[in-house]
Order: C-alpha cells, then sequence, then structure tokens
C-alpha cells in the first residue's frame, strides 16, 4: 500500500475502506506500507492502517527517517512544539512499530522493498528510484536545522520524496510521489534519469506532485515511460492554490492521449444572506465548500501479456481529460 488519505469529514482511512468494498483483510494481504514522504495528504490515515495490518512493514523515504527525526518526534510528545497532523501521523506510527518491535524499512534508490519468486524466477518486484543517497544527505541535514531551530515544518519536503519503479510479470508502473526536479544531477529526477541502473520503461504514470511544472522532466517520458502511456494525476488546493493548472494540463497533453485525474478542482461557494456573508468576510480570508467526494481510477491488466494493455474505470467523478479541457482547471497564480 503507498500513501494514504482521510476520506473527508469521516476521519476514516481510505485504503481500510476500500479493502472492505473489494473483500480484502488487509491484516494478511498488506505486507508493506510505504510513505513516499510525509506531506498529509499523502500520509493521512496510515496509522489506522498499519494498526490493521499486521504482518506488514512500514517504508518511509531515507532522506526523512534518522536520529534527529526521532528526536522531533519525542519532542512533539512532550508537547514541548506544537504541531500538525503529519507529525501527529508519523508519532502513531512510531508507536505502532515500537509496540510490534520493529523499526522502519529506510528507501533510498535502487533498493529493492519487495519482490516474489517463482522457483529461481523473480515475476514481481518493488523498487525505490528516489531518494538518491545525495538527497539522503541532504535531507538529514535539513531535519538537524529544524531540530536546531525547533522546527517541525519541513522545507522542500517534495525533494525527499520515494518514487517507486513496480513490475509484475510484464506489467510495470512507475509511481512518482511528489518528487521535483531540482537542476542538479546528484537529486531530483535527474538522479533518476541519469542513473546508471537502467530498467525497462513502464507503461503507466502517476504523474508526480499534482502535475505541477515544478515536478516536470520532458527525459521522464522519453527515457522512463513507453510513448503515451496511461497517466493519472490526483489535483491539490489549499486555498487559493490548486494543481494541476490549465498550463500544465495542456503540457501533459502533449506527452499523453491518455490523461486521468481523480477530480477537477472547484472552487463551490454557497449563497448566504449579506449579513451572513459580510461576518465571513470580516473573520476569514476566503471560504470554500469542502468536496467530500473522492475520485477513483482503477487501472488493470493480465500480467502475462507480452504488451499489457490497461483497462481503465472512472469511479466518483474521476475523469478522462481530452481535447480543451484544461480550461476546466485554475489559471496559473
Amino acid at each position: 500500500m503507498i500513501d494514504s488519505c482521510i476520506i473527508p469529514g469521516t476521519g476514516k482511512s481510505r485504503p481500510i475502506e476500500y479493502f472492505k468494498s473489494i473483500g480484502i483483510d488487509p491484516s494478511h494481504a498488506v505486507k508493506k506500507i510505504v510513505a513516499t514522504h510525509w506531506d498529509g495528504d499523502h500520509i493521512g490515515g496510515l496509522s489506522q492502517l498499519l494498526e490493521v495490518a499486521k504482518q506488514s512493514d512500514f517504508v518511509v523515504s531515507g532522506a526523512v527517517f534518522c536520529r534527529e527525526f526521532l528526536t522531533l518526534i519525542r519532542l512533539y510528545d512532550n508537547s514541548q512544539f506544537v504541531s500538525g497532523p503529519s507529525v501527529k501521523e508519523y508519532a502513531k506510527i512510531l508507536e505502532i512499530l515500537s509496540k510490534r518491535g520493529k523499526q522502519p524499512l529506510l528507501a533510498q534508490q535502487q533498493m529493492t522493498i519487495w519482490n516474489r519468486n517463482v522457483g529461481d524466477q523473480e515475476v514481481a518486484c518493488l523498487i525505490s528510484l528516489a531518494p538518491s543517497s545525495a538527497e539522503v544527505i541532504n535531507g538529514h541535514k535539513n531535519i538537524a536545522k529544524m531540530l536546531k531551530h525547533g522546527q517541525l515544518a519541513e522545507t522542500n519536503r517534495n525533494e525527499r520524496s520515494v518514487v517507486l519503479w513496480l513490475k509484475v510479470e510484464n506489467a510495470i508502473v512507475l509511481l512518482g510521489g511528489d518528487l521535483e526536479e531540482v537542476n542538479d544531477k546528484d537529486r531530483g529526477w535527474s538522479a533518476i534519469i541519469l542513473s546508471d541502473v537502467k530498467r525497462p520503461k513502464a507503461q503507466l504514470f502517476k504523474v508526480p506532485h499534482h502535475g505541477s511544472s515544478t515536478s516536470h522532466n520532458q527525459q521522464i517520458w522519453s527515457d522512463l515511460l513507453v510513448a503515451h502511456p496511461p497517466a493519472i494525476i490526483a489535483p491539490w488546493r489549499k486555498g487559493n492554490n490548486a494543481l494541476p493548472t490549465s498550463a500544465d494540463i495542456e503540457r501533459i497533453q502533449q506527452m499523453t492521449d491518455h490523461l486521468y485525474v481523480t477530480t477537477i478542482p472547484q472552487n463551490k461557494q454557497n449563497s448566504r444572506p449579506n449579513e451572513i456573508q459580510r461576518m465571513i468576510h470580516a473573520t476569514v480570508k476566503n471560504i470554500r465548500k469542502v468536496d467530500e467526494s473522492l475520485g477513483h481510477i482503477r487501472l488493470r491488466t493480465k500480467f502475462q501479456k507480452i504488451n499489457p494493455v490497461w483497462e481503465v474505470a472512472l469511479f466518483n467523478g474521476a475523469r478522462k481529460v481530452e481535447g480543451k479541457m484544461a480550461k476546466a482547471f485554475p489559471k496559473p497564480l
């Protein structure tokens, strides 16, 4: 299981509810839980899943987890710092692991997280392509700086993100996490592209960082992916900021004819009496209706086929992006 989110308005872990809906018991089925990085929109509810998935290992970016990070979590437990939901989630995860006598697995470039063999032949594997060694060092320095200054809001978290390459028989998937391009040959997407280890091209792509331009590197599409692969974007909105923008969508449409989004970000507002509206404007900058639907994109294929064809099913407002639909997305700020 890679990343997680909370069902809006319920506090429930979305993966757990999904497993229930398809008749899977995560207490036996889930073997690895991966947190690509520690943004709340990626780790919300992971502690709930780990609590249920008693046989699972927990995998975290090696660029985040270090002695100083553990110290920060302990400081949070002692209430010396005010912290947000991401730190609270990690504190719960570490408490669960401690009770089980387990340590997290630390993902870094070219690490095999999971594999399965039939006889002497490997038929499936999950490999982390990031973070790179340089980013691990950089991340640890940043965590130490946070500890020195008493901060719990890490900067540049996306640069520490795990990127995963999954192969099952002939089906290959590239999961981009939130990794961004930093124009450094030893870090970000450049470190993956320039790696001496070359792997077969992926046929399916989870687009990194909600499709933002900061995660774009043209060679991802030419060197790591087959031509025009199915590509998935999970949009994001916080206040007036939203991803992907219309320009992001237009750019990615040039890379693939098979682009899917879990939703199109909206800024819906309810009409209210003028007196209520004035009270709102006097206390908050803006207000919007929370979209409680969770779009769902399901892709399946037959692993044994030499050139797998992905069957796409869309639920709860998920859409295929076609034609001039980019206009429906927010304009760049």
